[in-house]
C-alpha cells in the first residue's frame, strides 16, 4: 500500500494557518490574564498546545551577575520540560546564540538546524534528546529597544522562514502591548492608592479642626464637610447625608455669599474675615467669620 504524503506546500500552508491560530490565542489570552505572570504562562502554554513547538519560553535580563530570567516557560511533554532547565538555564544576554543574538539586535534571530552544528556546544545534546531540530527568538520591544525574547523551538528543521517570522513577531508584539497595559494599570492602581491616602490625610486633619470647615465646586455645590460645620449649626456626622448648605441660608445672605464666593473666583484672591449668617437646626441665627479661599 503507498502512503500518501503531503506535498511541501500543503504542509507549509497547514502549519501557516496554525500559527495564525496560535497567535490570535496569543492576543486573547490578554483579555483573560489578570497579571503578567498569568498572561506569560498562557501565552506559552498556547504555544505549545498546537503542536508545532516543543517548548516556547519568555527570557528577560536577570540580575547583573546572574543568567537571563525565565518569566514563563511550556514544553510539549515531560521528557522535554526535564531538559528545559538545561536548554534554557544557560542562556544570557551576552552570549552568541539567537537569544542573544536578538536582545542586542532588536531583529528576529532563526537557527534552522540545530542539529547541524559542528562545534561542541552545552545544549546540543539535550535539544537532541528533547527533539528541537529549529528555533527562533523575537525581541519584545519597548520604545525602541528590546525588553525581553520570545523564544520558540520546534522540532521540524527549516520550519521558521521569512513568512512565519513575521506572523510570530505579532505574537511578540502582543506580549509587548501587554505589558504596557500591565504597568498603566499599575500605574493608575498606584496613583490611585496614592490619592486615597493623601484624602484620608486631609480629612483627617480637617477632623480635628474646631473651626467650620466646608468645601464647594465652581457652582456651588457643597463636596466636603468636617464634623465642627455640622456641630455649628446644631446636626450631627450622622445628619450629614445629603446636607447642603445652601438650605441653611436666607435668600439675602444666600446673595451675599454668591457674591464673595464670585469675587474669590475672577480675582483669584482670598477673602479674610468676611461676615454673614447661617440658620441653626432650632431655627435662630448663626452669626460667623469665616475665610473664602480658592482651590487650585
Amino acid at each position: 500500500m503507498n502512503k500518501l504524503k503531503p506535498k511541501p506546500e500543503d504542509r507549509h500552508s497547514a502549519n501557516m494557518l496554525l500559527l495564525y491560530k496560535i497567535v490570535v490565542a496569543s492576543g486573547g489570552a490578554l483579555l483573560q490574564a489578570k497579571t503578567p505572570d498569568a498572561f506569560f504562562q498562557m501565552v506559552c502554554d498556547t504555544a505549545v498546545d498546537g503542536g508545532l513547538f516543543s517548548v516556547c519560553t519568555i527570557l528577560s535580563p536577570g540580575p547583573s551577575t546572574s543568567p537571563v530570567r525565565i518569566e514563563a516557560a511550556a514544553a510539549v511533554n515531560a521528557e522535554v520540560r526535564d531538559r528545559m532547565p538545561a536548554l534554557l538555564g544557560g542562556s544570557t544576554f551576552d552570549g552568541h546564540d539567537i537569544v542573544a543574538s536578538a536582545f542586542r539586535s532588536g531583529v528576529s534571530s532563526v537557527d534552522s538546524d540545530f542539529l547541524a552544528h559542528e562545534q561542541e556546544i552545552p545544549w546540543l545534546a539535550d535539544a537532541k534528546a528533547a527533539g528541537i531540530s529549529s528555533g527562533v527568538a523575537l525581541p519584545v520591544m519597548s520604545y525602541g529597544r528590546a525588553i525581553s525574547v520570545l523564544l520558540l523551538y520546534s522540532p521540524e528543521k527549516c520550519l521558521f522562514d521569512d513568512e512565519s517570522v513575521t506572523l510570530l513577531k505579532h505574537m511578540a508584539d502582543n506580549i509587548a502591548f501587554a505589558l504596557t497595559n500591565f504597568e498603566r494599570e499599575m500605574d493608575r492602581t498606584c496613583a490611585e492608592d496614592s490619592l486615597r491616602i493623601s484624602e484620608e490625610k486631609y480629612r483627617t486633619i480637617l477632623e480635628t479642626l474646631e473651626e467650620a470647615y466646608y468645601e464647594v465646586d465652581l457652582k456651588g455645590r457643597p463636596i466636603l464637610n468636617n464634623s465642627a460645620f455640622f456641630r455649628m449649626l446644631g446636626y450631627s456626622d450622622d445628619d450629614n447625608k445629603d446636607f447642603d448648605y445652601r438650605n441653611h441660608y436666607t435668600p439675602a445672605i444666600a446673595a451675599d455669599v454668591y457674591g464673595v464666593f464670585h469675587d474669590v473666583f475672577v480675582t483669584g484672591e482670598s477673602k479674610k474675615s468676611h461676615c454673614w449668617e447661617f440658620l441653626h437646626k432650632n431655627g435662630n441665627v448663626v452669626q460667623v467669620e469665616g475665610s473664602v479661599n480658592l482651590i487650585r
